[in-house]
Parts: C-alpha cells; structure tokens; sequence
C-alpha cells in the first residue's frame, strides 16, 4: 500500500509558498511632490512611507531638485507619506490607497507656511 501523505503535504506547502510569493510580488508605486506655499519645488526633503496594510514596511529617501520622490514596491493596500525638514519637523503629510498591482498613486504634498 502506498503512503501518498508525504507527497500531499509536500503539495500543500508548495501551494501556501506560491501564495506568499504572489502575494508578496502584488506591489504598486507611490509618487509625487513636495512644494512650498506658492508652487515652489523643494529639494532635499527627506520623505518616509509606511504602510498601513504591512507593518514591516517602511522606506525613506529625499527629494530631488524638482522636489519629486517615488517609492517602488509599495506593498498593496493603505499607507501614509510624511515630509520633514532638515531639523526633522514635520512639513507636510498625505495618505492613500494602492489597490492594484502596478499601481501608480501620484501625491503632491503641499507645505504650509
């Protein structure tokens, strides 16, 4: 008599890692630009993104000389952009939502005198 248990967990651990996998590749991309009263670009802002959805997700970088910032690989669902100076006060704060993978979601913080 053949024991197929061993091939079934084997079947079903592969199916819950290709899960995981898919589930961890749905991603979008989150956009945008930091701005003084007035529509002037700021450069230099350090930005940070966190996810609401994913608790271990987190990514900071700075705004280029247009004032622009793009975070790749944002996981799906809720999150929330903060902008500070170089003193680390907050300037500006956006959230949103990534619903699909490929997403592309455009902010534009807009600093308050």
């Amino acid at each position: 008599m053949n024991d197929r248990r061993p091939i079934a967990a084997l079947l079903v651990c592969v199916a819950v890692l290709c899960v995981a996998v898919s589930a961890h590749l749905a991603v979008g991309t989150v956009k945008g630009s930091v701005q003084a009263a007035g529509g002037r670009p700021l450069a230099g802002v350090r930005v940070t993104i966190a996810s609401g959805s994913d608790s271990t997700y987190g990514a900071t970088t700075q705004t280029n000389a247009e004032g622009g910032f793009t975070f790749s690989d944002t996981p799906l669902g809720e999150f929330e952009v903060k902008a500070y100076d170089g003193e680390e006060r907050l300037l500006a704060t956006s959230k949103g939502i990534l619903e699909k993978a490929d997403e592309v979601v455009t902010l534009l913080l807009q600093v308050n005198p």
